[in-house]
């Protein structure tokens, strides 16, 4: 049967895979499996047992049946920004990035992703039709990892719900290794299983979704001082057109430095966030403000930045507080 690879597999075995897949098929002695398997946070590594970098549909399928003939765990990284992996042991690693599609329908105001897309690969495509996805803050996060998990952001669920809520349909390898087309009609459990439960169902290898139409919104991030914000989270506006608030609290970081620069005003640094996001038609500089200042505390702003922006960078507007200590002390006395 050969020499065995890694673990029980036998290189034999391995060589079958290889011919069977578009994508590399590597285990932990080539020189590229390091690099196949780093992912979004470098503090945590993996190393699998076999790594199949999958570059279409029929690559997935045959590594999932490999890893049934062989007893192997699965796991699977869609865009690399989480990943749950076994403890030990032996396990097979499909990697999607290659999957990385995006197909947009205007007429239909449909996306369709591979696995491997980012929001950063849908959202310039999207704007150029005047739409925009129930995406998140975070522009390189997975399309696909992020709506199985449900998928909620600051611009357009609170008007329309979950990214989940608006998949259409869903190609799915199955652990038996079969492809499945899945939607409402033809496999309502299976649907209804994935949306919410991540990967725990199957690979999902395609997947459509609506869109909504937004050309421009008004938004960004400001941040207030604790003293400023006590009660704060009842006072966000529930009018129907009101703006979408996030609110988060904590110490920006180095507070410990920043509040000696600062001449001990420690409070100044238990901030809160927020970001105002007002989809709709290009709306006037103060009309627009306007609309944002029912959900601000009582004090002044202690830094932050708002202002419009196309549909394009609606996942991008996340205004991060200031990072060098000393110019944030500037900021947090005025």
């Amino acid at each position: 049967m050969g020499t065995a690879a890694t673990g029980q597999i036998p290189s034999s075995d391995l060589a079958s895979l290889r011919a069977a897949v578009e994508g590399p098929v590597l285990a932990p002695d080539d020189p590229d499996h390091a690099a196949e398997c780093t992912g979004h946070n470098l503090l945590r590594t993996s190393r699998p047992s076999v790594v199949v970098g999958a570059a279409s549909a029929d690559d997935v399928a045959a590594a999932v049946r490999f890893a049934a003939r062989h007893r192997l765990p699965v796991a699977v990284r869609n865009a690399g920004h989480q990943m749950v992996v076994p403890e030990d042991g032996d396990w097979l690693l499909i990697t999607l990035r290659r999957m990385n599609d995006v197909v947009v329908d205007p007429g239909r105001r449909t996306v369709t992703v591979g696995p491997g897309a980012r929001w950063d690969d849908v959202l310039p495509e999207t704007a150029r039709h005047g739409l925009a996805p129930a995406c998140g803050s975070a522009p390189r996060v997975g399309v696909t990892g992020y709506t199985l998990g449900g998928g909620i952001g600051p611009l357009l669920s609170r008007t329309h719900g979950y990214a989940a809520d608006h998949v259409r349909r869903m190609e799915v390898v199955t652990a038996d290794g079969t492809r499945r087309e899945v939607t409402p009609e033809s496999e309502p459990g299976l649907f209804w299983a994935l949306l919410g439960c991540k990967g725990n169902f199957g690979v999902v290898t395609r997947m459509e979704f609506g869109v909504f139409p937004v050309t421009r919104f008004f938004g960004g991030g400001l941040w207030f001082s604790g003293a400023d914000a006590a009660g704060s989270p009842t006072r966000a506006s529930t009018r129907p057109g009101s703006p979408a608030v996030v609110l988060r609290r904590g110490r920006r970081r180095g507070a410990r430095r920043v509040a000696d620069l600062a001449g001990g005003a420690r409070r100044a640094h238990h901030d809160v966030r927020r970001r105002p996001a007002a989809p709709g038609p290009s709306p006037a500089a103060a009309p627009a403000a306007r609309r944002v200042r029912p959900a601000r505390p009582g004090g002044p702003p202690r830094s932050g930045r708002r202002g419009h922006g196309p549909g394009r960078p609606a996942a991008g507007r996340r205004a991060r507080p200031p990072r060098h200590p000393r110019r944030a002390a500037v900021r947090a006395g005025g």
